[in-house]
């Protein structure tokens, strides 16, 4: 009986096993993403999936995100304007250091310049404007913010 069965037609029945197989799989466990990839919309980041709080029928803080800076166009303006606020950082920073301010007075500016632009508060963009805050602080010498005080400027206006 074997041997009525040649290799080509045993590999053949092999690979469309395994696709079917795996097509069971995708089609139980994946669903969504199925849909998705079938239909040919793409997710711009892992963490922006459409979850949902049960409690609430909120969205996620991903979601939130993702519908800020959704299309090009807001997300060029948006990286633009991180940009202007990082060069304000630096001016900041470099005029505090040329006038020997204590470290309060430095953290009150920056707290008062990042009130200036609330959008960036508790999403990605928050985190590479503290690391120009730090970056700069380190470039004249100065002691770095914890991430404690680096919290405390992006909340004094809240």
């Amino acid at each position: 009986m074997l041997n009525g069965i040649t290799w080509s037609e045993y590999l053949t029945a092999l690979f469309i096993a395994v696709i079917i197989y795996y097509l069971l799989i995708a089609l139980r466990y994946y669903p969504k993403e199925l849909k998705r990839c079938l239909s040919g919309k793409r997710k711009r980041n892992e963490e922006q999936e459409e979850d949902f709080d049960t409690e609430s029928g909120s969205a996620t803080k991903a979601d939130e995100v993702h519908n800020l800076f959704s299309d090009e166009e807001s997300t060029e303006k948006a990286f633009a304007s991180a940009e202007e606020l990082s060069n304000q950082i630096r001016i900041t920073v470099r005029e505090a250091v040329d006038k020997s301010l204590s470290k309060d007075n430095l953290c009150l500016l920056l707290g008062t310049l990042l009130d200036d632009y609330p959008q960036f508060r508790d999403n990605a963009f928050q985190v590479a404007i503290n690391n120009v805050i730090n970056t700069e602080l380190e470039k004249y010498g100065s002691v770095p913010l914890s991430a404690v005080e680096l919290d405390g400027l992006w909340k004094e206006g809240s």
